[in-house]
């Protein structure tokens, strides 16, 4: 907070969180939001903590509930990215074939609009 107010809470919380086993790391994703940024960059952090003791102690990751969160459109887009890069950090080929599964959805109709090509092709005359 500011002026550092709730920074000992907050140290406190992370270590409990960073301190999780691995089959946990779905649900502590899935909590995760872009609305609130700071409490975003805090679990980042221990979720980074908690695949690095995995990966320092040999404990396999949940793979397969990290691939069912990556695909669960109804949870927060912020942690299912950051699923989808501790995804593909552990298999990169179960990463990449959820990519072609992936669907640009613009935000809006003007953003719809932009993506579109400003020009149609014309035929020559050959070609018609």
């Amino acid at each position: 907070g500011k002026s550092g107010l709730g920074n000992l809470e907050a140290q406190k919380a992370w270590k409990q969180i960073a301190n999780l086993t691995p089959d946990t790391l779905p649900e502590v994703l899935a909590s995760m939001d872009a609305s609130q940024p700071v409490l975003s960059n805090w679990l980042r952090s221990a979720i980074n903590a908690i695949v690095e003791k995995a990966n320092r102690d040999s404990k396999a990751l949940p793979l397969e509930k990290i691939t069912a969160l990556v695909k669960d459109t109804s949870k927060p887009a912020l942690g299912r990215k950051l699923a989808f890069e501790i995804l593909q950090s552990a298999d990169k080929d179960k990463a990449q074939a959820l990519i072609p599964s992936f669907h640009y959805r613009p935000r809006s109709r003007t953003q719809a609009r932009s993506n579109r090509p400003s020009h149609r092709r014309r035929l020559h005359p050959k070609e018609r």
